[in-house]
C-alpha cells in the first residue's frame, strides 16, 4: 500500500472494524500505518516472474499453452476425441470451442465411469478421487501443488513456516486438499481442521498459533466469535484465504472481535489458474 494511503485507512472508521484487537497490554483497536503498509507489502510481493510478464507475453504463452492442451485432450480423452473431431488444435480460436457443460458431464460420467471420458491419467498416478455435488467425479493427479493454490495463498500473504487453519472440506469433494497442497508448496504446515467443532477450531488455534485461515468467511466470523466468548487470544490468525459470501464483509465476518486482528483477507474462486 502506498504511504500516505495507510494513513488514510487508518483514519477511516468504516475500516477500523477489520482490523482488530492485539497482544495483550500492547492491543491496539486499529494497526498504525507504518504496520498496514508492512503487511500490505508482504501480500504483494509477486509469487514469480510469470506475475511480471507483458500483457502481449502472457497472451502468446496462453494461446500456445491451449493448443498443447487441445491436441493432447484430443488425441487421448474418449471425450475430447468426439467433441474436438472438426477442431484444428492449432487454428482455432477460442471463441470456437464447444463447452461440455456441467449436466452433460454428469450424464457422461453416469453412462461412462467413472470421469465420462474426460481423464486419461492412469489411475495409479492419481492420489485422490472426489465426489463432488451433481454427482462429479474429479480426480487429482499425485502432482506438487496440483490445484494450483500455492500462488493464491502467497497473494494472500502466507509464507513459508507458517502454520495454515484449513477450515474447507477433506471429504467428497477437493477444496480440504486444494488449500493444503498449495501450503505444502509454500513450505507451510497445515492444521487439517475441516468444517465444523466450532469451539475445538477455536481453542485449536489458540493453541496451535496459525498466521492464516482458510475455509469460508461465514465460519471464520463463527470461530472469532466462540473465541471472544471463551476469552481466547487468537491475535496470531492475521491473514484468510476465503471463499464464498464476501458481501457486507465488514459487517459479517471480523466486526467488534477483540482476540483477532486478521488484516488481509483474500477470495478465490474454485480453480485459482494463473497459467
Amino acid at each position: 500500500m502506498l504511504d500516505g494511503t495507510a494513513e488514510a485507512l487508518a483514519n477511516n472508521e468504516d475500516v477500523k472494524e477489520l482490523y482488530l484487537g492485539g497482544h495483550g497490554a500492547e492491543r491496539k483497536s486499529f494497526p498504525e500505518p507504518e504496520e498496514l503498509q508492512a503487511e500490505e507489502a508482504v501480500a504483494l510481493t509477486h509469487y514469480d516472474n510469470l506475475e511480471t510478464r507483458s500483457a502481449d507475453a502472457r497472451e502468446a504463452a496462453l494461446a500456445e499453452a491451449l493448443r498443447r492442451q487441445l491436441a493432447h485432450a484430443k488425441a487421448q480423452a474418449p471425450h475430447y476425441a468426439r467433441v474436438l473431431a472438426d477442431i484444428d488444435p492449432v487454428a482455432a480460436p477460442l471463441a470456437a470451442l464447444p463447452i461440455t457443460r456441467k449436466s452433460a458431464l454428469i450424464a457422461q460420467q453416469s453412462a461412462d465411469p467413472p470421469f465420462g471420458g474426460v481423464v486419461v491419467t492412469e489411475p495409479g498416478m492419481l492420489a485422490r478421487v472426489f465426489v463432488s455435488p451433481g454427482p462429479i467425479a474429479e480426480p487429482e493427479a499425485a502432482a506438487t501443488d496440483y490445484w494450483r493454490y500455492a500462488r493464491a495463498l502467497h497473494a494472500t500473504g502466507l509464507r513459508r513456516g507458517e502454520l495454515l487453519h484449513n477450515c474447507f472440506a477433506y471429504h467428497f469433494t477437493p477444496a480440504g486438499s486444494m488449500l493444503e497442497g498449495g501450503a505444502r508448496a509454500l513450505g507451510c504446515p497445515v492444521f487439517p481442521a475441516g468444517t465444523g467443532n466450532t469451539e475445538m477450531q477455536a481453542r485449536a488455534a489458540a493453541q496451535l498459533r496459525p498466521r492464516c485461515y482458510s475455509g469460508t468467511p461465514d465460519f471464520l466470523k463463527a470461530i472469532l466469535e466462540k473465541a471472544d466468548e471463551l476469552g481466547l487470544d487468537l491475535s496470531s490468525l492475521r491473514l484468510g484465504h476465503v471463499t464464498g459470501g464476501l458481501s457486507a464483509l465488514s459487517a459479517r465476518l471480523v466486526r467488534r472481535s477483540p482476540t483477532s486482528r486478521v488484516a488481509e483477507l483474500r477470495h478465490s474462486r474454485y480453480r485459482p489458474d494463473c497459467l
